[in-house]
């Protein structure tokens, strides 16, 4: 049975930087060569089923395998994605730029197995 463990927590408020934390997630791979990393993103978006479609496109384009999508009717969609490995800098260009998406919260879980 697979269990994670060593989760980081960010809350993220729209005008802070960086929204991704692109650095610690880099410093993870580094320091757990091997181990899976588990992204859990919590998003608001302006129109759900635009929304929904938008980011599986931006999840692929980062390399980030899309696991699970959960969207609730006030437009919060909670995201279970797989990291790639991928230049994750493309993903924190484009979500925040992206006017109907708003990053609420940015969980990384290592999965050791």
């Amino acid at each position: 049975m697979a269990t994670s463990a060593s989760a980081v927590r960010t809350s993220v408020a729209v005008a802070s930087a960086p929204i991704i934390p692109v650095g610690s997630i880099l410093n993870l791979r580094d320091s757990f060569p091997g181990k899976t990393l588990i992204f859990e993103i919590d998003l608001a978006v302006s129109d759900c089923w635009d929304g929904l479609e938008r980011l599986a496109a931006v999840f692929r384009a980062a390399g980030l395998r899309l696991k699970l999508m959960r969207c609730n009717q006030a437009g919060l969609i909670s995201c279970t994605v797989i990291d790639g490995g991928g230049d994750l800098s493309q993903l924190s260009a484009q979500l925040p730029a992206d006017p109907g998406i708003t990053v609420a919260g940015w969980t990384t879980r290592i999965l050791y197995e």
